[in-house]
């Protein structure tokens, strides 16, 4: 469900596991993106909030509580690679427009 549209600045949606008229959303992912410092350049900040509602990890974490550390720090380094590829494809498709 997108929940942030203002068009070049942002845009964000929630991820729902079901119908997001019967259940929470787990996660909300956001891009923001501002003007850099030289006029060719844009900042994006690309965000991720887990919750309120119940997810993987969640259950993971309650499945095997006596590793919940090293399953959540398993899940915040793919989120980091994810979020990190996903932030280079786009630089590889601007800079191919560009040539």
């Amino acid at each position: 469900m997108v929940v942030a549209a203002d068009r070049p600045y942002s845009f964000g949606w929630r991820v729902f596991g079901g119908s997001p008229e019967t259940e929470e959303h787990f996660a909300t992912w956001t891009y923001d993106l501002r003007p850099g410092a030289r006029q060719d350049q844009t900042v994006v900040r690309q965000s991720f909030i887990h919750g309120p509602g119940d997810s993987g990890a969640r259950a993971a974490v309650r499945a095997d509580p006596e590793n919940a550390a090293a399953l959540l720090q398993g899940r915040l380094d793919q989120l980091r690679r994810n979020m990190t590829a996903t932030i280079e494809a786009m630089a590889r498709d601007i800079r191919s427009r560009s040539v």
